[in-house]
């Protein structure tokens, strides 16, 4: 699917039975697109694991993201994050 193909609505909720922003607006945007920026917000990893099928076909089209966002961590992201820095630090120093 070509991302012009598809109906964009004005607005999505993740309010009521039949709505589902994720599989209706993000999967097929990500998935057929290389860039996105986004600005504002509150951005949790649980968006980012739901979104993680359309964001896998994103990183196939080499896709670039841009996100300025007010993050909402939880105890187990920050753990996370932490263990990435350490990570990246070690591998800095190994090299």
């Amino acid at each position: 699917m070509e991302l012009n193909s598809f109906v964009i609505n004005p607005r999505y909720s993740n309010i009521g039975a039949n709505s589902d922003p994720y599989r209706d607006f993000f999967l097929p945007c990500f998935s057929n697109s290389n860039y996105y920026g986004r600005y504002g917000g509150f951005f949790t990893s649980k968006n980012l694991v739901i979104c993680a099928e359309g964001i896998e076909e994103f990183i196939k089209n080499k896709g670039r993201m841009q996100l300025v966002l007010t993050p909402t961590f939880t105890n187990e992201d920050l753990k996370a994050i932490k263990q990435g820095l350490v990570s990246l630090e070690k591998k800095i120093e190994d090299n």
